[in-house]
């Protein structure tokens, strides 16, 4: 049985994000430049929480909690060779802060 908890907040977030993108032509190639960043910020995020046992099933009392942020950046670069091939590399950085 989940119960609510008498003081629980709504769950709120904050987001930005960002990104830039680069082409250029040398010759027969093209190539691409592209890098995307966010930041989410959720406050009063909701967990659950065992406050003991009720009639034989766990109670569980939903409640606001911490404070968690997630950051990434993504990176892109393709090159294109005369409209026939495609090459590209992607790296990807996340990090979550509780």
């Amino acid at each position: 049985m989940i119960e609510l908890a008498s003081d629980l907040k709504e769950e709120k977030s904050q987001s930005f994000s960002a990104s830039a993108d680069w082409y250029h032509r040398f010759g027969a190639f093209q190539t691409n430049f592209l890098v995307e960043g966010f930041y989410t910020k959720l406050a009063d995020v909701f967990v659950l929480e065992d406050t003991g046992t009720y009639t034989g099933s766990m109670l569980v009392q939903h409640m606001a909690g911490y404070v968690e942020k997630d950051v990434a950046v993504t990176t892109v670069t393709s090159l294109i060779w005369a409209s026939s091939w495609l090459m590209i590399l992607m790296f990807i950085k996340q990090r979550n802060y509780s």
